[in-house]
C-alpha cells in the first residue's frame, strides 16, 4: 500500500509461488521507464523499508 500511495504498482508475491516462509517483489519495468523514474522507485522502496 505504500508503494501504491507514492504511485508505483509493485506487488508482493507469496507462498505457494515461492517457497514456504519466503516472499518477494515483483517489479516490471518497461522502455517508457528512465533513470529517474529507477530512483524515484527505489528511494520509495527504502523508504516504506524503514517503516516496516
Amino acid at each position: 500500500a505504500g508503494l501504491q500511495a507514492r504511485g508505483f504498482d509493485i506487488r508482493g508475491i507469496r507462498p505457494p509461488t515461492v517457497p514456504e516462509g519466503t516472499s518477494r517483489l515483483r517489479i516490471s519495468l518497461t522502455l517508457n521507464v528512465d533513470e529517474a523514474d529507477i530512483s524515484a522507485m527505489v528511494e520509495a522502496l527504502v523508504g516504506v523499508l524503514a517503516t516496516a
